[in-house]
């Protein structure tokens, strides 16, 4: 229930900020980081970015570089900055320190190292490292499965990533049934309308298209959108769950659904990451190759013309995919 969370603590944080004592310091961080955590997960990145920068800074003055509070903020402020640079490098060298540090002073079985590998395990993963990444995750699991219980929704989180590397090293019926086991925990615990359930859908209507099952990945998709759209479109995948639906209706041929689904997709994906998004502009590119198939120019045009105006900014000339932009452009 992200937005009353964030009114009470904006709350709290401006009675915090009112008050003069130096001991309200380590509580005005933790506020600032809960805060913070809650922007991020409503897709405000800019805000979480500022309030866990805040809280980084404050918990290092009061407890020192290495203390595992300030490691912590340390973590939380970087996930964000790195998802909002997309520097692999960046995040790569970021969450290996990390989790050097957290090796240091924390012990075998602690959370928050757990939590480290998981995040490295993801960066791993972004830069095709699959088997790193597989090895990173498999110890968070296991870290995991010491503390928790198997309903537990980090463990659920990293059977998650375990499921996805298996997808991407061809492994579809390993990867399939632990999405689906990922799919009962949490219709279970979350219930059915948990914004956690939706992407388990919408993972495994990924795999399921892959492994050539477009049927079942329909069905799957309309689910994870469907779930989305009552719980909030400012849900930072949602974008990405229209944009595998649209390309499911797409590969069925239904070209009325493609269409409606993709103009909806180019507003969400716009409206949260920015017209000049790369996932944004691709995806604008796809839309307009899709009406150019369907010899509606004009709405093709448009949609090339935003893609092509992003490219410029981003790619340098002569780039194939602006070539490629151009042409369609005098197509079109």
């Amino acid at each position: 229930e992200y937005p009353t969370s964030i009114d009470l603590l904006e709350e709290a944080l401006q009675l915090a900020d009112s008050e003069q004592d130096a001991e309200l310091a380590l509580l005005r961080a933790d506020i600032q980081t809960y805060l913070g955590l809650n922007f991020r997960f409503t897709g405000n990145l800019a805000i979480a970015d500022s309030l866990l920068q805040k809280a980084f800074e404050n918990r290092r003055a009061m407890l020192g570089e290495n203390h595992p509070e300030t490691i912590s903020s340390m973590d939380d402020w970087a996930a964000v900055k790195i998802y909002r640079s997309h520097d692999l490098e960046l995040a790569d060298s970021l969450f290996t320190d990390i989790l050097e540090r957290r090796q240091r002073v924390l012990g075998d079985d602690d959370e928050d190292l757990a939590e480290s590998l998981n995040n490295l395990g993801y960066i791993k993963t972004r830069k095709g490292e699959f088997a790193k990444a597989l090895s990173l995750y498999e110890e968070a699991s296991g870290i995991y499965n010491n503390l928790f219980d198997d309903h537990h929704p980090k463990s659920i989180s990293v059977m998650s990533s375990i499921a996805f590397l298996y997808h991407k090293l061809g492994d579809f019926g390993r990867s399939e049934s632990i999405r689906r086991e990922t799919i009962e925990i949490r219709r279970k615990v979350l219930g059915e309308k948990h914004p956690h359930l939706a992407m388990s859908y919408h993972y495994l209507a990924e795999l399921l298209r892959d492994a050539g099952r477009t049927g079942e990945a329909l069905e799957n998709s309309r689910v994870a959108v469907k779930i989305m759209q009552d719980a909030g479109t400012t849900l930072p995948a949602y974008p990405d769950a229209l944009i595998l639906l649209a390309t499911i209706y797409h590969d069925l041929n239904d070209r009325l659904s493609a269409a409606e689904t993709y103009r909806s997709a180019s507003a969400a994906c716009i409206a949260q990451r920015g017209i000049n998004a790369p996932v944004c502009y691709r995806l604008n590119l796809t839309i307009g190759e899709f009406f150019m198939e369907e010899d509606e120019y004009t709405e093709a045009y448009g949609y090339l013309q935003q893609s092509y105006d992003a490219m410029r900014l981003i790619l340098e000339p002569g780039h194939p995919q602006l070539i490629k932009v151009r042409e369609l452009l005098s197509r079109s």
